[in-house]
């Protein structure tokens, strides 16, 4: 009888404990949500410095680059695959040395000279052009067309611009719209998950790359609760080929890429990215000891319109897309 009194008492405890426990356990299902029609803006900043030793001399540069896209959608199925465009709206450049400092915008459309002609041949060759890509509700870019123009005139610019290939153009949209790729089932607060790409990396060719995702749950970005996703992935680099013949050789290394990505599981869409690289070489160039330490920044940011992204353009995104769908371009 005594033990009898408090079993009902011991059976409610032990449900509001497994109540408490799954709640705590939530899973959260990330999926990309996008609706036809729609167009959205995102500015990307990135900020390169690098140290290089040789012998006795240290040489200090800094590179700064800002791009403002928008991916505009023009179908989405049943199942949630999106087709959508990609356009670069504007880019920025700064680059300084110790004797040096260039400035790039695409904006004002001036002539370069210089170490900045074949880039700024090539970034404006690349803005405004439209790049065609599909993409699960999981986030992986399962094909991409290249318009084939833009191909063309870059094969037409002095190197590097024009050993820019269909493959380096197509990381593009990887190191976009590609950020996140997310997993089959929902995940719970300090669940991991990897994603396993081939990256072609100009000089170095097909690199086997594994993306690790975290998830970190739920935080607050300018007053806004958002998922927060760790990520980290490392890529190997053998540098032998590329400075064959060059007097020049390196050790093999490695390229850490880490950071955390805020995204709106509500509404299915990508708030804020933010990363690091760093990389460290070293060996000799010629008889001399060389090293070389190089750290990047990397964020990307969702906004409310790029600066190029003038009515005309959202006009000409709202045509019909099936039109661009025709043209020759180059498929992934």
């Amino acid at each position: 009888m005594y033990l009898n009194r408090y079993r009902p008492a011991a059976m409610a405890a032990a449900i509001v404990f497994l109540v408490v426990v799954s709640t705590s356990r939530a899973e959260t299902l990330l999926r990309w949500k996008f609706t036809a029609g729609e167009t959205q803006y995102y500015a990307i900043s990135q900020d390169t410095v690098q140290r290089m030793e040789v012998g006795e001399q240290t040489i200090k540069t800094s590179n700064n680059m800002l791009m403002d896209l928008r991916w505009h959608i023009y179908e989405v199925a049943a199942d949630g695959t999106t087709r959508l465009t990609q356009t670069f709206d504007r880019v920025r450049l700064r680059i300084q040395g110790p004797a040096f400092d260039f400035a790039y915008d695409s904006r004002e459309k001036k002539p370069q000279d210089g170490p900045l002609a074949a880039m700024a041949g090539m970034f404006n060759s690349l803005i405004g052009a439209k790049f065609q890509l599909k993409m699960t509700p999981r986030g992986e870019v399962v094909e991409q067309k290249i318009p084939r123009e833009l191909i063309e005139e870059l094969k037409k610019l002095p190197t590097p611009a024009a050993a820019f290939s269909e493959d380096d153009l197509k990381q593009l949209g990887n190191m976009t719209i590609g950020l996140a790729v997310f997993p089959e089932k929902p995940v719970e607060t300090g669940q991991s998950w990897s994603i396993k790409r081939d990256l072609k990396l100009p000089g170095f060719g097909l690199q086997a790359v594994e993306m690790k995702f975290t998830y970190l749950g739920k935080e607050s970005l300018a007053g806004k609760p958002l998922e927060k996703i760790g990520y980290q992935t490392q890529v190997a680099l053998d540098l032998s080929k590329l400075l064959a013949n060059t007097g020049m050789k390196l050790e093999p290394a490695e390229s850490l890429i880490k950071g955390e990505i805020w995204f709106d599981a509500a509404a299915g869409q990508l708030r804020h990215v933010k990363m690091t690289q760093a990389m460290d070489l070293q060996g000799k160039l010629g008889e001399q000891d060389y090293k070389q330490q190089v750290r990047t920044t990397m964020q990307m940011r969702r906004t409310s319109k790029t600066d190029e992204a003038e009515t005309e353009k959202d006009k000409e995104d709202q045509t019909d897309e099936t039109e661009a769908e025709k043209q020759p371009a180059a498929r992934s």
